[in-house]
């Protein structure tokens, strides 16, 4: 049998919405984005539990940009105060207050470190502020926003969440710091076992597309009767570094009796591997028959070494070659059933069974064929 992979591939985009309404250009020129902001970030739409990983992430994106017009008030037309984004300090310069965000999905103004290291059910007054992302925001009435905010700015909560933000967003930017050494040895652990696991990949893949044997007398590093499946990967070890570490690491254990926390290499992951490869390709092997739309099914009885009774379904269908301009029938393995009576009433119940479990629809298939029933 022949192993395929299908691979998947998800684009995923970012809407840019900007609102743009009458507003003084000479004070819009002070709200622009600065160059080091990212993309836009919308705190309303991130779920309600945030782990420390995603946080890392929505950080070194950056908070949403404002936009260069706000919606008026919604009970008397009233306009957006542009001067509550500012603080001015004590030399007199004025500067934007980072923290405040807005919302382009629930058109309301919120606070970014707040929303992002704040707890919904925490109790605290801080956490209950109306700029917070489970709290829905300010909207649609801009009375006394300026002592809200000023309110909300001077909260240890908020001042707590402030300085997390800021601190956890220098450690991520300047790679320094206990966070920023966690996540480079958390990084390199990943690249490891993806480089192992991609190798024990493809020596099952290529096991299964032979139609060879994985396992062997014995399962420990140093025999000679370990089987393809280890002997395969240790061919691979010579080209990779990586892998050949990882076997030197399973056999010093080996050897000691000892445990790893974890080896990909049992024969009880070789099944788990196998079983994957076998989904995907089935899967595919539908799509065609779907894509055909009729489809005639071949059964054959065979038993296995145990001399289990074991019935193999093939699915037979035609489909148009576009590139050489023809039909052509084409025959695709299915899956293998194991059975215990042998009348024509339990094979046609695990026909159905099997059409059923795969969702293709009895009412397409155009033809029998059976083989080696007595």
């Amino acid at each position: 049998m022949i192993m395929m992979i299908a691979l998947r591939i998800s684009l995923i985009y970012i809407l840019w919405v900007q609102w743009k309404n009458e507003t003084d250009d000479s004070f819009n020129d002070e709200l622009k984005p600065e160059e080091n902001k990212g993309v836009e970030n919308d705190p309303a739409l991130l779920p309600s539990a945030l782990e420390q990983k995603e946080k890392e992430e929505i950080i070194k994106k950056g908070p949403s940009t404002l936009p260069y017009g706000f919606p008026r008030d919604a009970f008397n037309n009233r306009a957006f105060p542009k001067e509550v984004l500012f603080i001015a300090l004590p030399n007199g310069e004025k500067v934007q207050r980072d923290y405040l965000i807005w919302s382009p999905s629930s058109n309301s103004l919120l606070c970014f470190p707040c929303s992002l290291f704040g707890c919904e059910n925490s109790g605290s007054n801080g956490d209950r502020s109306l700029f917070l992302r489970w709290n829905g925001g300010i909207k649609n009435d801009w009375r006394k926003l300026s002592d809200r905010i000023k309110s909300h700015h001077n909260n240890p909560v908020h001042q707590s969440h402030y300085l997390n933000w800021n601190t956890l967003h220098s450690a991520l930017v300047n790679q320094h710091g206990i966070d920023s050494e966690i996540q480079k040895a958390l990084g390199k652990e990943v690249a490891r076992w993806r480089e192992i696991l991609r190798c024990i990949l493809d020596a099952t893949l290529f096991l299964a597309s032979q139609n060879l044997s994985f396992r062997g007398q014995y399962s420990s590093m140093e025999k000679n009767e370990k089987g393809n499946f280890l002997s395969c990967l240790g061919l691979i070890s010579r080209h990779s570094k990586t892998l050949k570490n990882h076997f030197e690491t399973v056999a010093r254990h080996q050897n000691k009796g000892t445990g790893m926390q974890a080896r990909f290499l049992s024969r009880k992951l070789q099944s788990e591997f196998i079983g994957e490869c076998a989904t995907l390709v089935q899967e595919a092997v539908v799509k065609e028959v779907k894509d055909a739309v009729y489809f005639t099914t071949i059964t054959n009885r065979t038993p296995d070494a145990f001399h289990t009774e074991q019935i193999t379904f093939v699915l037979q269908f035609v489909r148009f070659n576009s590139g050489k301009m023809i039909w052509e029938v084409k025959e695709r393995f299915l899956c293998v059933e194991d059975i215990e009576k042998m009348k024509g009433a339990d094979i046609a119940y695990l026909i159905c069974n099997v059409l059923a479990k795969v969702n293709l629809d009895l009412q397409k298939m155009r033809g029998q064929g059976y083989d080696n029933y007595s």
